[in-house]
């Protein structure tokens, strides 16, 4: 592990403070739950189990809080 640490900090140590900030930021991005708004909800006919519901600019999505 220190050995990855060390490595990471060698590719990053010589950027600028912005440059950090924006590759940063990149990486966050390409996260697949980026832009993502996630709400507990309980659907009418789903038997009242609870199931996490998630809104992003172009889908909407489903998921059984159970099998999370």
């Amino acid at each position: 592990l220190t050995e990855r640490i060390l490595e990471a900090h060698a590719t990053v140590s010589n950027l600028d403070g912005t440059e950090a900030k924006l590759r940063y930021l990149k990486a966050w991005q390409a996260l697949p739950e980026f832009g993502i708004t996630t709400f507990i909800v309980k659907f009418k006919d789903s038997n009242k189990k609870e199931e996490l519901l998630g809104i992003a600019s172009n889908r909407l999505f489903v998921l059984l809080l159970s099998s999370v």
